[in-house]
């Protein structure tokens, strides 16, 4: 949670800060925003969802090269550590995609003026799968 000095302050809004977080390439700080955003919604810092325009997919890594599931190298069943490390790898990418739908969710449906509970449930989710991307950089790294 140590980059919120990196936000505009003139961010005050729920989906302002999720459209950051989806022009977020870097997964570690999509995650520490997210979680960010988590703290500053739950604890009713940010009351306002706002409204901004979806970008029409969230960014990436520059060096990411996405590949059909058919022509991905095989990952085996974790009894390896090479094999161990490919679930890792796939998870690490699934998880940062969770990241994005739940913000993007969100921003997509500011105009349908939801109950606050909408939201809440929606930013819990986003908690859920950046703390399963933090924990990430704890298992690669064994």
């Amino acid at each position: 949670m140590g980059d919120e000095e990196n936000w505009p302050a003139e961010i005050s809004s729920l989906s302002q800060h999720a459209l950051e977080i989806l022009l977020t390439s870097d997964a570690d700080l999509k995650a520490s925003r997210t979680q960010r955003l988590v703290h500053l919604w739950n604890s009713r810092t940010i009351t306002t969802v706002g409204e901004v325009t979806a970008p029409s997919k969230p960014n990436r890594p520059q060096n990411l090269t996405t590949v059909l599931p058919k022509n991905a190298p095989k990952r085996g069943k974790g009894g390896t550590k090479n094999s161990r490390l490919a679930l890792l790898h796939s998870l690490v990418h699934i998880e940062n995609w969770a990241i994005d739908l739940t913000w993007d969710i969100i921003i997509r449906f500011v105009h349908e003026n939801l109950p606050v509970e909408y939201y809440d449930d929606w930013v819990r989710i986003a908690s859920e799968e950046a703390k399963i991307e933090r924990r990430r950089v704890i298992l690669w790294s064994i």
